[in-house]
């Protein structure tokens, strides 16, 4: 584990602040002399920008604060851009005490209500998070809405959320610009709940993480990458680690070489800790767990429809006349839980489009997760269902969709009814596969090590849930440029944070739609959204045919007992995702030669979908909802647009922000720019040469004298250009901007920073505070310090003895006694999610260190790791004089 060391302070040290003499010079001891300065450990923490905290919160601190913003006629004023936390409850009473803690209260506030300037069509987005008193009663409804800020307050627009969950509400489109006000809002005698409201400038929910990163991975298992095989030996002799496989040429799958069975660690902690102890050997560049990825259905009771309504929302039968060979002469590689097979024969609807699998790759499941008779890789892509029953053949119901017959009078009919299915497995029966399995399937269908062909033409991955991860994204680049299209699934969360694969590079995202084009209640959203499909939605019947809108395809059930092929309605983006790679396949089939970047620029000019969102991409549905008779029509074409593809797709000045660049691509020949136009308080100039090219950037600069601080300002730049047919063509690209002046004014609620333990307590979980010191904001920060003393008063909060620590900080707005609870502000030394032990040593100071708190959460990269069972810092018990809150200023 990383340690910081308290060092003497005249040592020079980025962290260190003269607060001690005695590196020479001299000076006698006599009566006179006073008595030394104390020995402390200090610092200052910043606020991160925008963030503000409900006025009346459950806090200790906030306890009998004359300020409230319980009521319309008295809201609390903030600004319109903004990431404000805080509490509600119906009820007053105790949380559970922790350990022998004495029990913490929480307290009764049914209502907050804010002003705050909105534009338009501006979103604003709340989560809400359960608090300890989870256990006391049913969830909490949290309703919000928009009310104009003028009496009767007329409500323009609402919503709720109930528990752990996402709600959006935007000001329509045709209400004025101005002050508005928001209430959130929960019944009598409901329990605590904590939320985060954050705006948007645009019509769609924020993505900003706002839980700790808990993603599910192989226990005892890392990928590492090493520079060549003599480090490798080297880090082996070192590290206590067997090689499983390799899985390219420079990383490696590795497997811890036993579990501490007598630990009071549970096994994905001991894999945590084995993760961060290979990142210090100097053999080894990075370690990463071997992270779970799961299909992307979301689970439904509704019984079986045969009713594919899916089809006729995007056009299947126009494609159909326009492709009669239905996709034939194109293979689509569909890596899931495999294909059912019974008898020697797969799914009767799927037989005679199943290739023949090659030898050794088509079952790629490894390890523990592999639940089929033939224990390991091998060449049977059979889907073993789950032995917990309850299976729904997942990949048989996507395979289904792309793939399925039309002309054997049995169910339904996929998209590409011609095309040829190459199954490829590499999730368990359950729907549970790893990282590392994951990136062998992908070399596989690239061809890597063998002739170097690839064995399919398009790839469908309905399945999700990893992090960024470096190797996998080589891999689909490296398959992408040899002509292998990518299309995945968005993922099931209801939320903005990146879900890979979907969201790699050269990968088409597709979210999911109900039975009348709108976002299904689950499907994620955000920047890498591509385009949508139809993925069902079991609540809704939004297409009023008196059933459940529910994707219909092939699967496998017990009738009377017997395992045996079936139909059955199933939802999530992993419904969704084939509905587009059956288009793609009908498209390819038409024309060899598309490939990813053709696609894609088809997809930006608007000739593969209906643009139902936000006009242009937007973030629920990228570029619309998947048009397979306009696809068809466009690949029969064979013209690619010619179009200038930006990079980045929109534009935000914002936290100071004043120079940026955007990087404009012929994704076809080249073009010729023939004029720019922008909002007045935007300068931008060409960096180009003269003539055709393909490609070149703009440099843009914000001119702040014409911005009005702290309000978004909107405006689209204009690029007129010329293709090299002489056709004259327009981009626009999105540009906001905001001036922030709030550095003075941000408030994240009042801090407990700690000392505590490195180790949580292992009956209660929690990690215990020694030092505690109660802060304020002032001057948008916090300044803190403790005393080191080896004869430390426990009864002094602020005194703590030497040793071993993380230092923390962070807010408790429901009173449960914890901070860093999901959903409140947390800082961590020396950055959130990447903390450090300091050694805290007698005589010695530690002082000058800075930290940031935010209620924003990291996500999972090549450096953060996961959070297993993260419970939060526990307080120390209330009630004395040290819990007042103070600025040391």
């Amino acid at each position: 584990m990383s340690r910081h060391r308290a060092i003497h302070s005249c040592i020079p040290g980025l962290l260190i602040l003269a607060l001690l003499t005695g590196c020479g010079g001299g000076g006698s001891s006599g009566a006179g002399d006073t008595a030394p300065p104390p020995v402390v450990v200090a610092g200052q923490i910043n606020i991160e920008a925008n963030s503000r905290v409900d006025s009346d919160t459950a806090d200790n601190l906030d306890q009998g604060l004359a300020t409230t913003n319980n009521s319309l006629a008295a809201p609390q004023f903030v600004p319109s851009v903004l990431l404000a936390a805080g509490y509600l409850s119906g009820s007053s009473g105790s949380y559970p005490p922790i350990g022998n803690n004495a029990a913490f209260a929480f307290r009764t506030d049914i209502q907050d209500v804010f002003e705050l300037p909105l534009l338009p069509g501006q979103n604003l987005a709340l989560q809400t998070f359960n608090t300890r008193a989870d256990a006391l009663g049913g969830p909490t409804q949290v309703n919000v809405s928009i009310r104009r800020r003028n009496f009767p307050y007329a409500t323009v627009a609402f919503a709720n959320t109930v528990g752990e969950d996402f709600a959006n509400v935007a000001l329509p489109t045709e209400e004025a610009v101005g002050n508005y006000l928001v209430a959130l809002s929960v019944a009598d005698d409901s329990k605590p709940i904590r939320y985060v409201l954050s705006t948007s400038p645009v019509a769609d929910a924020s993505g900003m993480p706002l839980t700790w990163p808990d993603a599910p991975f192989v226990t005892g298992e890392a990928i590492v990458k090493v520079g060549d095989n003599v480090a490798l030996a080297s880090a082996l002799k070192r590290a206590p680690m067997k090689t499983i496989r390799q899985l390219d040429p420079q990383h490696r799958l590795v497997r811890m070489e036993s579990m501490k069975s007598r630990s009071t660690r549970d096994p994905l902690q001991q894999t945590i800790d084995w993760i961060e102890s290979l990142r210090d050997e100097p053999e080894i560049a990075s370690a990463q767990p071997n992270y779970l990825l799961y299909s992307q259905n979301s689970p439904t009771t509704e019984p079986l429809y045969l009713r594919q309504w899916h089809y006729g929302l995007i056009n299947a039968p126009i494609a159909w006349q326009l492709a009669p060979e239905g996709g034939a002469g194109v293979t689509v590689a569909v890596l899931d839980t495999g294909l059912f097979r019974s008898g020697g024969q797969w799914h009767p609807d799927l037989d005679a489009n199943v290739v023949n699998p090659l030898p050794d790759g088509a079952d790629l499941v490894s390890g523990s997760l592999d639940d089929d008779d033939e224990h390991g890789p091998d060449d049977n892509p059979a889907d073993p269902g789950d032995p917990v029953g309850g299976s729904v053949y997942h990949g048989t119901h996507v395979a289904g969709t792309i793939a399925a017959r039309a002309d054997n009078n049995l169910g339904g009919t996929g998209i590409a009814y011609g095309a040829s299915l190459l199954p490829v497995r590499v999730l368990s029966g359950s729907g549970t596969g790893s990282a590392a399995d994951l990136l062998d399937a992908i070399r596989w269908v690239s061809g890597a090590g063998d002739d170097d062909v690839p064995k399919a033409d398009i790839v469908n991955m309905s399945l999700g849930g990893l992090p960024f991860l470096q190797p996998m994204q080589n891999a689909i680049i490296t398959a992408s440029n040899k002509g292998v299209i990518f299309v995945a699934a968005a993922g099931n969360q209801n939320s903005g944070i990146p879900s890979y694969p979907a969201a790699f590079n050269h990968v088409f995202s597709v979210s999911a739609t109900d039975g009348a084009g709108n976002k299904s209640g689950y499907s994620n959203f955000g920047s890498t959204i591509d385009l949508a499909a139809p993925g069902g939605d079991a609540l809704r019947d939004a297409n009023a045919d008196g059933r459940a809108d529910v994707v219909v395809s092939s699967s496998a059930s017990r009738i009377n007992g017997i395992l045996q092929p079936t139909y059955i309605g199933l939802q999530g983006t992993s419904m969704a995702a084939p509905h587009v790679a059956g288009v793609f396949a009908l498209m390819k089939s038409l024309n060899p030669d598309l490939d990813e970047p053709a696609l894609r620029a088809m997809l930006e000019n608007g000739d593969l979908t209906e643009d139902i969102g936000t006009p242009g991409r937007d973030n629920l549905y990228g570029y619309g909802l998947i048009d397979a008779g306009k696809a068809v029509l466009s690949a029969l074409s064979g013209e690619i647009p010619k179009l200038l593809s930006p990079s980045p797709a929109s534009l935000n000045f914002s936290n100071g922000s004043q120079l940026l660049e955007l990087r404009l691509a012929a994704l076809q020949g080249e073009v010729t720019l023939t004029g720019l136009s922008g909002p007045d308080w935007l300068d931008v100039s060409p960096r180009q040469l003269p003539g055709p090219t393909s490609e070149f950037i703009l440099e843009l600069a914000l001119r702040n004298d014409l911005v009005v601080p702290d309000q978004l300002t909107q405006g689209l730049l204009a690029i007129n250009y010329e293709d090299d047919d002489g056709l004259g063509k327009l981009l626009e690209v999105r540009v906001v901007a905001q001036i922030l002046s709030d550095e003075f004014a941000r408030n994240a609620g009042d801090h407990f920073v700690l000392l505590v333990k490195p180790e949580p307590n292992p009956d209660t979980g929690f990690y215990e505070a020694v030092g505690q010191a109660a802060v304020t904001a002032d001057n948008g920060s916090y300044n803190f310090s403790f005393i080191i003393d080896e004869n430390a008063d426990p009864n002094r909060f602020d005194t703590v003895p030497p040793g071993d620590y993380f230092l923390v900080a962070g807010t408790d707005l429901d009173n449960d006694g914890v901070i860093c609870s999901d959903g409140e502000a947390c800082a961590e030394y020396p950055i959130a999610g990447l903390r450090q032990v300091i050694t805290l040593e007698a005589g010695q100071s530690l002082t000058g260190i800075e930290l940031t708190t935010s209620y924003a959460r990291p996500v999972l990269s090549e450096s953060v790791l996961p959070r297993p069972g993260f419970k939060g810092y526990q307080l120390r018990s209330p009630g004395t004089a040290q819990q007042t809150p103070r600025s040391t200023r």
